[in-house]
């Protein structure tokens, strides 16, 4: 009832003024107060001030709006289609509010995800009532992108071998497929024009040719290990005997994609089988 006590507050002021002035000596009676008017255009004054003086989206700024607005349509000081004009004034002051303060947010190097989370909240609320509005349409596609690069920045993109006795997931492929994501990220017009200045995700994309070496170093040892236990459940010199072949053939492609240190430790564990 906060707005509703200040227009009726302010439409009684302004009566008491323009009736003093009458009083005082004019010759005229002061023009007639339209109360219903002035409630109208004191409360859409007060609500656009609200949120032009928001620092951060309020649910409960929002809803109290709303909630005055019932009132003063239930008391009989509006009608239902000035009811319904303050409510669309409610709906585009806070929408205009959280499309600055959510922008604001999008380009600050160290952009908060708390806010971007209680703004987002905001978003759905506004969505329900207005899911044309051009200026939500553009905070839930910036906010997307933002999800899939900050998920993808916090990713070490590993990849499981999933040996299955004679082949594996190569990583050349997994790691093709990751930086071609990370370029088309940087490339994103939306991640371009609102989110590249997040410090967080600028960096995270910039070592995603770093993470994925660590990911490739364990892939390999997984792979390694992944081999040598599925060999080793063969414990018999027939049963042995019988998977060589498949283990040489094993062994020579793991030499070709991989080589090294590992390469070498699997040529001795085939030597000596």
């Amino acid at each position: 009832m906060k707005i509703l006590r200040l227009v009726l507050l302010a439409v009684g002021v302004l009566a008491l003024v323009l009736g003093a002035m009458w009083l005082s000596g004019g010759t005229m009676p002061p023009p007639p107060v339209n109360p219903q008017k002035t409630i109208l255009a004191e409360t859409s004054k007060s609500i656009h001030a609200a949120w032009a003086g928001a620092e951060t989206w309020s649910q409960k700024l929002y809803a109290e709006q709303q909630s005055d607005i019932g009132q003063m349509k239930g008391a009989g000081h509006i009608s239902p289609s000035e009811a319904d004009y303050l409510t669309a004034q409610s709906n585009n002051a806070a929408t205009d509010a959280l499309h600055r303060l959510l922008l604001q947010e999008f380009h600050r190097s160290d952009c908060r995800s708390a806010v971007v989370k209680d703004g987002m909240a905001g978003v759905d609320t506004l969505w329900r009532r207005l899911p044309d509005d051009a200026r939500l349409q553009e905070l839930r596609q910036i906010y997307g992108v933002y999800v899939k690069v900050s998920r993808f920045v916090a990713s070490s993109h590993q990849l499981s071998p999933a040996f299955n006795g004679s082949s594996w997931k190569a990583f050349g492929p997994h790691r093709s497929r990751v930086l071609a994501e990370a370029d088309g990220y940087r490339q994103n017009a939306v991640y371009r024009r609102h989110l590249s200045n997040i410090t967080t995700l600028r960096t995270g994309l910039a070592a995603t040719a770093e993470r994925l070496s660590e990911a490739e170093r364990q892939h390999h040892q997984a792979l390694y290990n992944q081999i040598v236990r599925h060999f080793d459940h063969y414990t018999t010199a027939e049963a042995r005997v019988n998977q060589r072949p498949r283990l040489a053939d094993v062994f020579h492609r793991f030499s070709s994609e991989i080589g090294g240190t590992l390469a070498s430790r699997l040529g001795s564990y085939y030597a000596r089988y």
